[in-house]
């Protein structure tokens, strides 16, 4: 994804070896901790309310970018899982209306979608109601493997009670 001049802070903190979630959030601070030095500088010198201006611009475009990236992660994780689950997703486009589906949002650097607040919450309580349907699935496994380990230790423990009345 194209970034506004970055400096060379970003771009340590864009290749540093970690996650790339944490090296969104420091990103993030960087940005909010850049920007806010860059205002109170910028408010001391006095400069021209169109110079603040275009100084706000750049930074909640560069937020926005960070933002947009954020949500195109969290978006592919919860349908990568979504489709290991077999979940049905939330058509991007309704047929009924011939318009954008209420649960994806077209974002504004990429030109891409990506699931709303209320898409990432449908999405999310069908994962979880699959899940939950799953692991009921295999719970009454526990009672059989924890009922052959009793029967197994049984079995062993009349093993050795009768090999020792037997002398051996």
């Amino acid at each position: 994804m194209k970034r506004p001049r970055w400096t060379r802070p970003y771009w340590i903190i864009d290749h540093f070896p970690a996650s790339r979630d944490r090296r969104l959030r420091w990103l993030r601070s960087y940005i909010d901790k850049h920007y806010s030095k860059k205002l109170l500088e910028a408010k001391k010198a006095s400069v021209s309310l169109d110079r603040l201006s275009s100084i706000q611009d750049e930074f909640h475009m560069e937020l926005s970018i960070i933002d947009e990236e954020v949500y195109h992660r969290i978006s592919n994780q919860l349908l990568e899982k979504a489709f290991w689950l077999r979940v049905q997703v939330p058509p991007v486009w309704d047929q009924e209306t011939a318009h954008e589906s209420d649960d994806w949002t077209k974002t504004p650097f990429s030109d891409t979608y990506v699931l709303s607040e209320a898409g990432t919450a449908k999405v999310r309580e069908l994962v979880r109601v699959e899940e939950k349907w799953r692991q009921e699935r295999r719970a009454h496994w526990v009672a059989y493997i924890a009922a052959a380990t009793g029967l197994i230790g049984a079995l062993s423990g009349l093993v050795a009670v009768l090999q020792k009345g037997h002398g051996g």
